[in-house]
């Protein structure tokens, strides 16, 4: 995972990255090395307070969620400000029944754009200029 947030963060070149939940440490330096200048915001469970900063800056932001209820709430807070440089990263989309009911819910948004399902993660775009699609990558 830490390999694909490295080549994620060096095409995107994000200006911020958020991280909701627990992540490990290794995470955020893939991250800043390969793009120095994004920030990087670890947040626990205590994010609400994070959601006004997240959502005054959109552009350039990549947003890494877990496929929980607490996810469910960041992604419908982003996903009606999100614009085409968006990426909303969904961590353990198969975990159980209901992280892959999550995740098919945020896939099939109309907000939603291009995705990609990973089996260990998802990935959202929302650049509505592409056609939707639903891709499904096996290893």
């Amino acid at each position: 995972m830490a390999e694909l947030l490295f080549r994620i963060a060096n095409d995107r070149q994000a200006r911020h990255w958020y991280f909701y939940g627990g992540v490990p440490a290794c995470w955020e330096d893939y991250v800043r090395t390969a793009c120095s200048h994004a920030a990087v915001t670890v947040i626990d469970e205590q994010w609400t307070p994070y959601i006004g900063e997240l959502e005054k800056d959109f552009h350039g932001n990549v947003v890494v969620i877990d496929a929980d209820e607490a996810g469910k709430t960041v992604y419908d807070r982003y996903a009606s400000r999100a614009h085409e440089g968006s990426l909303l990263i969904v961590l353990d989309i198969h975990d159980n029944k209901q992280a892959l009911r999550r995740w098919r819910n945020m896939r099939d948004d109309k907000r939603s754009g291009i995705t990609f399902d990973l089996y260990y993660c998802g990935l959202i775009f929302f650049d509505h200029r592409l056609i939707k699609q639903d891709y499904i990558v096996n290893f």
